[in-house]
């Protein structure tokens, strides 16, 4: 019968005890709101003056290019103005409901 005369030299390996992830820096974009509804105001007042010449572009540029640009272009200002509505709701949100 063999016999080992020295303890285990390996100790057992523990695992690692858990650390909590830290807590991601919440930036605050509700300053660039009213600036953003702003900004699609602008955006929405020169995309009615661009029908005036929008037939003209169709004739000079292609009916598909003109309307594909047009259309982007109400999208545009359209994401603008609900981002900063949304903004906007959540800021108000987040004051009238301090626990949240």
């Amino acid at each position: 019968m063999i016999t080992d005369a020295q303890p285990d030299r390996c100790p057992e390996i523990a695992p690692p005890e858990p650390t909590p992830a830290p807590e991601p820096t919440r930036t605050d974009l509700a300053p660039l709101a009213l600036p953003a509804l702003g900004t699609s105001v602008v955006m929405l007042g020169l995309g009615a003056l661009a029908v005036f010449p929008l037939g003209r572009w169709m004739h000079d540029y292609g009916i598909v290019l003109v309307l594909t640009a047009y259309m982007l272009y109400i999208a545009c200002f359209t994401a603008v103005a609900a981002w900063g509505f949304a903004q906007l709701n959540h800021h108000r949100l987040d004051e009238d409901e301090p626990g949240l």
